[in-house]
């Protein structure tokens, strides 16, 4: 099964900026064409530039300081999905944080694709040297996919572990987590009570998404992972007495 993550994000100002509206519809049209699974990123209007090329004490949230963002990099290079999909390139950052995203995705065997594959004529040569760039990261991506592949086939899990899941002690197989299982269980039946995602996430101490991505996904999706990476325990043999 392929996971796709939606990434949605306009800035502050120009007019001709591509509406949300339009970014949700069509960015969301190609990852349920390219993925089984959608997530989403929407991070609605928000500054594309980071600490990289930004004062970081200023007023302004940069985008690398957004923690919605910083844990969807982790998942991202941990593996978690398949295909990023965004708008265009300069939806996803429009600075050289986009590399650190482009590589986080390389480490976790993940594309990247877009709907709209147009240049930008203000900054030519930043939007040319990421084209070649992510040309060159081609081969690693197939690589990085290739060994996940393998791992998968072995019912090895890859990735970043779900809320309410754990890694057994080989760090290959899932398992229910002592404390989290419960607290997922919980979570998903408060949400069905029409609970807010905040006040759920403030009791459980995670993000407003994570808790999203949990009650969306529902117990049936735990349980399968578990179905599918869970360790199966070994038969005991029947000992034998002359």
């Amino acid at each position: 099964m392929k996971r796709a993550l939606a990434w949605i994000r306009k800035s502050k100002g120009s007019d001709d900026d591509v509406g949300l509206e339009l970014q949700r519809e069509e960015v969301h049209a190609l990852a349920e064409e390219l993925g089984d699974e959608v997530d989403t990123l929407d991070l609605g209007v928000q500054t594309g530039f980071s600490t990289l090329t930004r004062d970081p004490d200023a007023s302004t949230t940069w985008i690398d300081q957004h923690l919605d963002v910083q844990d969807t990099v982790e998942e991202l290079r941990s593996g978690a999905y398949d295909v990023l999909v965004a708008f265009d390139d300069r939806r996803v950052a429009r600075d050289e944080y986009f590399s650190v995203i482009e590589h986080a995705a390389v480490q976790g065997g993940c594309d990247v694709a877009f709907v709209s594959d147009d240049v930008e004529t203000d900054d030519l040569a930043f939007d040319i040297q990421r084209r070649v760039e992510r040309k060159t990261k081609d081969e690693e991506i197939k690589k990085s996919k290739a060994a996940v592949k393998e791992k998968q086939e072995n019912g090895h899990f890859h990735g970043t572990v779900p809320f309410g899941l754990a890694f057994t002690a080989d760090k290959m197989h899932l398992e229910k987590h002592p404390v989290e299982w419960d607290q997922l269980l919980d979570a998903i039946e408060r949400r069905e009570n029409g609970e807010t995602l905040a006040s759920i996430a403030d009791d459980i101490g995670t993000s407003a998404p994570t808790v999203s991505r949990m009650t969306n996904r529902g117990v049936e999706w735990y349980e399968e992972k578990l179905r599918e990476y869970g360790r199966e325990e070994p038969v005991p043999h029947a000992s034998n007495q002359g």
